[in-house]
């Protein structure tokens, strides 16, 4: 028989600050930094777990029962897009009531002790209706997810309408919103227009404009207002475009200088929707059904609770 020695000379890991341009700090004096190896909050290690959920896509009065099961599921950051055609289906005229009552949601999160990350596209995906994309966008004489100046003075538009609904919401504010998510699979994945594959050939296409489109939606975001500690892009796939200097990527190792940063949500993220599902069947075992729902504004694939008719 072999016999065999293990030698650990030092088992400390060397942990060091990292990703200097993301993080801040709140009024209050909490503060959000990151280390080669993980995020922290004040400076201690902090965890993150993460719950999709669509504000939009579920009834409003329902919102924080669905948010205090989330929350003891062990869930401690809320992840929710903002899905375009859901608050511009017109033109120029925005809804924010009701379902699509965005403050009154992420005050919600805030009364429960969840921090928020704000998916705020323009193209979200997430199996909508056109990518989340409105209907009116159709056609243009410009090519959408791109730096064509005439697509960007739409986004930027949408991006203030935004901020106005979320102003003393985020985290520099005492409030909730700690990040933001710009675009999503951004030269990665595409959309069709109107329902799903075989009822169209028309798609949006995956985007182009490299880095740069992602530098200059994290721009518009900030000159907005939109501003958070932390901007983060989809880096899965081979070719989501996420440029480090600038966002933090998820679903993906990402390099900082003296070794690699290991994303901590690189294995969380993907698995949002899944967790929802799981914590939902835990905590209030109601039938669940996998449902295709379809009206006028979206077609997601999502999972709906069995209740009235």
């Amino acid at each position: 028989m072999r016999n065999y020695q293990l030698t650990i000379a030092d088992g400390a890991k060397k942990i060091f600050p990292a990703l200097a341009h993301l993080g801040g700090a709140s009024r209050q004096g909490d503060q959000i930094s990151f280390t080669n190896y993980y995020m922290e909050m004040n400076k201690k290690p902090f965890f993150a777990i993460c719950g999709e959920f669509h504000f939009s896509r579920y009834s409003h009065d329902r919102w924080e029962d669905e948010l205090i099961k989330m929350k003891m599921g062990g869930i401690n950051i809320i992840s929710t897009y903002v899905f375009w055609n859901h608050h511009e289906e017109i033109e120029g005229s925005f809804d924010w009531k009701e379902n699509k009552n965005i403050r009154k949601f992420i005050q919600l999160c805030s009364k429960h002790g969840l921090y928020v990350i704000l998916r705020i596209g323009p193209f979200a995906h997430g199996e909508v209706r056109n990518g989340g994309m409105p209907d009116w966008l159709y056609g243009r004489p410009f090519n959408i997810r791109s730096n064509d100046k005439d697509y960007l003075e739409y986004v930027n538009r949408f991006y203030q309408q935004i901020a106005q609904e979320i102003s003393d919401l985020l985290f520099a504010d005492n409030g909730p919103i700690i990040a933001t998510q710009l675009e999503n699979e951004f030269q990665h994945a595409g959309s069709p227009w109107e329902l799903t594959t075989g009822t169209t050939n028309e798609w949006l296409p995956s985007g182009q404009g490299g880095e740069a489109h992602i530098k200059i939606l994290k721009k518009m975001a900030v000159k907005a207002g939109i501003q958070t500690p932390i901007y983060t892009a989809t880096a899965w796939g081979g070719g989501a475009v996420a440029p480090t200097d600038e966002v933090l990527p998820y679903g993906a190792v990402m390099p900082t200088g003296h070794g690699y940063f290991m994303e901590m949500l690189q294995n969380i993220l993907p698995l949002r929707a899944l967790l929802f599902v799981i914590i939902t069947i835990i905590i209030d075992p109601q039938p669940l059904i996998l449902s295709l729902y379809i009206n006028q504004r979206t077609f997601p694939f999502h999972v709906q609770k069995w209740g009235e008719a």
